[in-house]
């Protein structure tokens, strides 16, 4: 991403928080299968400032049983 993003452009990143990864299936209209990597907020912090971001907001929200994370960055 830091390859891809212009110093000083956005970046808004969301993943499932959570520990841990993951194959899951899922029907969204076909069957698929999908790859989680999950991270808890102060670790993708964390990762995203070795690569150079820093975080501006950390939000979270729920969607049925997964919490996700909402990280705008520069």
């Amino acid at each position: 991403m830091r390859r891809i993003v212009r110093p000083g452009g956005p970046l808004f990143l969301v993943m499932q928080e959570g520990d841990g990864e993951a194959w899951e299936h899922g029907t969204y209209g076909v069957p698929v299968e999908r790859f989680f990597a999950r991270y808890r907020g102060s670790e993708i912090e964390a990762l995203l400032n070795t690569a150079g971001f820093r975080v501006r907001e950390r939000l979270t929200g729920a969607a049925g049983t997964r919490r996700w994370l909402n990280l705008l960055a520069t």
